[in-house]
């Protein structure tokens, strides 16, 4: 189950900084302002809010419009 997703457009051209949409909204009150694509391994999601409440709650990349097991868990600060 997502919490919320955000697709970056086929076009995208790193590194330069470019905005995209906000996440989408699921559950848990997971929004944020439009996210920024610093470059090829850096985002920013202004405005964040999740409401904590989602259990092993964390962040998914990979290529393609849905999440997939061909992604990679993004380390927290634990690793």
């Amino acid at each position: 189950n997502t919490f919320g997703d955000v697709y970056i457009p086929e076009e995208f051209d790193p590194p330069q900084p470019q905005r995209i949409s906000q996440l989408s909204k699921r559950s848990h009150g997971v929004s944020s302002d439009a996210i920024v694509i610093l470059d090829a391994k850096t985002i920013s999601i202004p405005g964040f809010y999740y409401d904590g409440q989602g259990n092993d709650t964390y962040f998914w990349v990979g290529q393609g419009p849905q999440p997939s097991t061909t992604g990679y868990k993004v380390p927290d600060e634990y690793g």
